[in-house]
């Protein structure tokens, strides 16, 4: 499939339904494909927006160039980012728009803060996208340990759009179809 950023847009509304129709039929195993679903396919159309650059979003997406450190490398990765690597891809866009973060000790106590807390939040994205994957194939748990868990992943989920909802990381767009996710929980 052709990588573009309305597919994408489609995608993850698609899997972002299914996500909250499956909690609420408690089909968990279901809700936690789609759950890892969502977190593949949000940071893909965060980075169109964090980039602001459709050929750098489409290379790195594509596994045609990688960012190390402050750097965008138009080199080949050794491997096509796939699963929680989306995850990470984020957090390195983030990171190269705002390559002061990475020397906290220049920032000033605001920017500090927000850089740490939104690192945080991105590096979160990763742990629950882990999470979703291993309770998705995994059925040893009772269901009542699958339902807790389901619950968690809701309240990360809503805590994580309110967050980026208050921030000026991301714009506008992306900040009202977050509103959007966290309002249908």
């Amino acid at each position: 499939m052709e990588l573009s950023k309305d597919k994408i847009y489609i995608q993850l509304k698609e899997d972002y339904d299914a996500f909250i129709s499956d909690f609420k039929k408690q089909e968990f195993k279901q809700f936690f494909a789609a759950f890892r679903r969502v977190l593949e396919s949000l940071p893909k159309l965060i980075m169109f927006d964090v980039l602001a650059d459709d050929d750098k979003t489409y290379k790195l997406l594509s596994g045609q160039a990688y960012i190390k450190g402050p750097k965008f490398v138009n080199s080949p990765t050794e491997e096509k980012p796939e699963g929680s690597r989306f995850c990470d891809l984020l957090k390195m866009s983030v990171t190269y728009k705002h390559p002061n973060w990475l020397k906290s000790k220049d920032l000033q106590k605001e920017e500090k803060r927000l850089s740490r807390d939104v690192i945080f939040h991105l590096e979160s994205l990763s742990y629950w996208y882990r999470v979703a994957s291993v309770l998705g194939s995994h059925t040893g748990e009772s269901l009542e340990d699958i339902k807790s868990r389901a619950q968690e992943c809701l309240l990360w989920f809503r805590n994580y759009c309110a967050y980026f909802q208050g921030t000026t990381v991301f714009s506008s767009y992306v900040q009202a179809f977050l509103k959007d996710f966290s309002n249908k929980l």
